[in-house]
């Protein structure tokens, strides 16, 4: 007697790759890190991630990154021991995945980043249209709040928390 095959399971196997915005793993390319090096500020575009592009980022006082085709500003304090201070890998791949949905995805949809840092994902998720609180230690606020300040066009969509209040 032939197996019957479970419909049910295939057809939601099926949906699930049909939601899934990735053919392919997305690439992280066209970043640009700006800081000073030997006593002269350079610009250093970046083609992907790797160990070396790490270092060029968290030495930069400021990364350039495309959200939406737009290349957005994020300042860093690079000589600072937080690793709050900087942009990671993970950030930029996490907006690259939030980026490849269609547009309307993520339109007053609420999130919480706790442990925001320079703000990235924060930032990227506001200009999808998203309502976000950020949080971090207070000493990461000022940052994260400068970072938000500068590149969300529409006020109101972003809260500023710290995640130990009795600091």
């Amino acid at each position: 007697m032939p197996k019957k095959k479970n419909s049910h399971r295939q057809n939601t196997k099926e949906k699930r790759e049909e939601d899934s915005p990735f053919d392919e793993p997305q690439e992280v390319t066209d970043i640009e890190a700006r800081g000073w090096i030997d006593g002269e500020y350079t610009t250093t575009k970046l083609e992907g991630l790797s160990t070396t592009t790490r270092w060029v980022l968290h030495t930069a006082d400021e990364v350039l990154f495309p959200i939406r085709g737009i290349p957005r500003k994020i300042k860093q304090r690079p000589h600072d021991d937080s690793v709050a201070s900087y942009v990671w890998n993970g950030a930029m791949v996490l907006v690259k995945w939030l980026e490849a949905y269609p547009p309307h995805k993520w339109i007053g949809t609420r999130f919480v980043e706790l442990g925001a840092g320079t703000g990235l994902v924060s930032v990227a998720l506001a200009i999808f249209g998203a309502h976000i609180i950020s949080t971090d230690l207070a000493m990461a606020l000022p940052l994260l709040q400068q970072n938000i300040e500068f590149n969300c066009p529409k006020k109101g969509r972003h809260n500023l928390g710290n995640l130990f209040q009795n600091e």
